[in-house]
């Protein structure tokens, strides 16, 4: 915030976006309608940092079925039809990080596709703001599914969102803006799905 100049409300905003996303679910743990205010105005737990900033503790499961064409027929063989709702994967990545900033090796901004150096020229990377283990990631994932432009050729991104503060950070990370822009990024509304 201090650096980037990222405001209280465009982190409310975040948490305003999920609720809306739980709000349509009706798995979900909370299904609540909420407004920047409800956001900012609940029990502080650590500046800037209020209790709808910071996901529900809890317990859940999920589950992704990856299978080759001939696992999609076994799959078939074995149940009696072809699951129907499939997502090609195109490019997988992953990074690792030091969680104490002093552990961090400070070096340049490691660049995606659509980004050039001048785009960081004086920013200390990786500082508060980011991890180098989410952009390592994005730029392997991304250079397996040959994609130069991120913001324009992904549909959908499900990201670990335990505090407001790291969704920002996150898409920054993923280079859907860049470092600096998150708050701005989630003022656009260019973070919430197509139906809103």
């Amino acid at each position: 915030m201090k650096e980037f100049g990222t405001t209280v409300e465009q982190l409310a905003r975040v948490s305003v976006k999920n609720h809306i996303n739980a709000f349509h679910n009706k798995y979900a743990q909370k299904r609540r309608r909420l407004t920047i205010e409800d956001v900012r105005n609940s029990d502080m737990v650590a500046w800037p940092l209020t209790l709808l900033d910071i996901c529900v503790m809890s317990d859940g499961a999920a589950c992704c079925i990856l299978a080759s064409e001939e696992g999609l027929e076994r799959i078939k063989k074995a149940t009696g039809r072809r699951p129907n709702k499939l997502v090609k994967v195109t490019g997988v990545g992953r990074g690792t990080d030091a969680m104490r900033m002093a552990d961090r090796p400070h070096k340049e901004v490691i660049l995606l596709p659509h980004e050039k150096a001048s785009d960081y020229k004086g920013l200390k990377y990786p500082g508060i703001h980011s991890f180098r283990a989410g952009r390592t990631a994005s730029k392997l994932a991304y250079e397996h599914a040959g994609i130069t432009n991120p913001l324009e050729e992904i549909d959908f991104v499900e990201l670990h969102d335990a505090y407001t503060s790291s969704e920002i950070q996150t898409y920054e990370d993923m280079g859907l803006c860049k470092y600096g822009d998150g708050g701005k990024f989630v003022e656009s509304g260019r973070a919430l799905p197509a139906q809103y």
